[in-house]
């Protein structure tokens, strides 16, 4: 069921699983910040885009969470870690909402 959301809703959401250990990748499901004018999940149904989502995931450097806050000084965005991000090599998804 598509139902759309509010940036609060979703930050509520991700605040909900900090500080959970996953013990597997399947059990963390997926989300699409997006609205479909129809319920089926392909670009051609896609009405409204709601965020931008980045995947920093370390390749050309690691950013820890100091210098990843201070590279998005001024910008409303909710950062997490991947499921492969290690201390020696954090990688992040970072969501912006564009309106």
């Amino acid at each position: 069921m598509c139902r759309e959301w509010l940036w609060s809703d979703f930050v509520d959401l991700c605040e909900r699983f900090a500080g959970q250990v996953i013990s597997r990748k399947e059990a963390l499901g997926a989300f699409i910040p997006a609205v479909f004018d129809k319920p089926i999940r392909r670009d051609e149904h896609v009405g409204e885009v709601m965020a931008a989502v980045l995947d920093l995931d370390g390749k050309d450097e690691c950013l820890g969470v100091e210098e990843l806050r201070e590279r998005l000084n001024g910008y409303t965005f909710l950062a997490y870690t991947t499921w492969s991000a290690t201390l020696k090599q954090p990688r992040w998804r970072v969501v912006l909402p564009l309106a």
